[in-house]
């Protein structure tokens, strides 16, 4: 028996997925100055490390989810909401800095958020509910 074929919005919500990890990825690349100066001189070093070390396992845990999303996994589907929900909390918390849209950070933190929030309504109306289902 074939599998089911993926539907179309299934496909452009993947796309969004990608997006939004791209987006936040360049939105932490750009911001990664910042952390820099919270890090006492003399543990510059050991800290860097560290935040680089942080990021890198966290921007691979998002690839791999975003691929289990693009498999079929609804497990997955369910993690990338709760941390969805997360983000928007963060946000929320965030939101003096939001008025500042001409920050690159800023605008490619809002972009990263309207694709993942495109993208989960994609996966969670039909025909892309009915998908992760089979």
């Amino acid at each position: 028996m074939a599998p089911p074929v993926k539907p179309r919005t299934v496909a452009w919500a993947i796309v969004a997925l990608w997006l939004s990890y791209g987006a936040a990825f360049a939105a932490a690349a750009i911001n990664f100055r910042y952390p820099l100066t919270l890090i006492p001189a003399n543990q510059t070093a050991n800290g860097l490390s560290i935040l680089l070390v942080t990021l890198i396992v966290g921007e691979l845990c998002l690839a791999a989810l975003t691929y289990f999303v693009a498999s079929g996994q609804a497990w997955a589907r369910l993690i990338y909401t709760v941390l969805l929900a997360l983000r928007t909390a963060v946000a929320i918390l965030n939101l003096s800095h939001w008025r500042h849209l001409d920050d690159p950070v800023t605008l490619m933190g809002a972009v990263s958020l309207v694709c993942a929030y495109v993208a989960m309504y994609w996966l969670f109306t039909d025909p892309g509910r009915s998908w992760f289902k089979r």
